[in-house]
């Protein structure tokens, strides 16, 4: 196993993901101020590629401001055209922009300072080969309902609780219909990041994301 600690990552907490049709930035810097999002990943789709490169290059903008690492989710031409910090692979992600997992791969990102996380659903199995060969962390879900996306996959709690058994390095994080009332068994058998979505920007006014996002960091305290 490659024993790799991933210091690009802050503490445990809020990984932030963006809607798929855009950014509110004004609020999105609003809850870096309040330090309130640990990682922050852009997931834009059917979206024109002037307006993905627009929109990535303003975040990065905004996430260097911060210190906040900004992922970059199903785009390798992307994450290596604005230097982001990080790269999503997804579900059957892994050979679009040539996007090939190997040891070799994570070993050259990781030399970089670069964070490469993968979506494992609820594979086991795959989360720990993938966290074997290097990633910078494996991602859980969909753990309840959500609107944001058909989910591939519907993961059970208890694969928290397997996969640290197995695996103390590599962190882990969960994603799927995640907010401040749901999240504490799983924090509780070792979830390292809640990635949200719906459960924060849906929310009516910044006053309520923002009380949201300490809520949920709070659990990991």
């Amino acid at each position: 196993m490659i024993i790799y600690k991933m210091q690009n990552f802050a503490k445990n907490g809020l990984y932030l993901v963006s809607k798929p049709d855009g950014v509110n930035f004004e609020i999105l810097e609003q809850l870096f101020a309040a330090k309130s999002v640990n990682i922050f990943q852009l997931r834009l789709k059917n979206c024109s590629e002037q307006f993905v490169l627009e929109t990535a290059t303003k975040a990065k903008f905004i996430c260097d401001k911060y210190s906040v690492p900004l992922i970059i989710n199903d785009n390798y031409k992307l994450f290596t055209q604005i230097n982001a910090h990080g790269l999503h692979v997804g579900s059957g992600d892994e050979n679009e922009g040539n996007i090939i997992l190997t040891p070799q791969f994570l070993q050259h990102q990781r030399q970089s300072g670069k964070i490469i996380g993968v979506s494992c659903y609820n594979n086991l199995e795959k989360a720990l080969q993938y966290a074997a060969m290097g990633v910078s962390y494996v991602s859980f879900g969909a753990f309840f309902k959500t609107s944001t996306k058909v989910p591939p996959a519907k993961a059970k709690q208890t694969i928290i609780t397997n996969y640290k058994l197995q695996n103390q390095i590599c962190p882990c994080v969960g994603i799927g219909g995640l907010t401040h009332r749901n999240i504490s068994r799983l924090v509780k058998q070792g979830l390292n990041y809640a990635a949200v979505v719906g459960g924060l920007w849906n929310l009516p006014n910044l006053k309520a994301i923002l009380k949201t996002a300490r809520r949920i960091n709070g659990k990991f305290d």
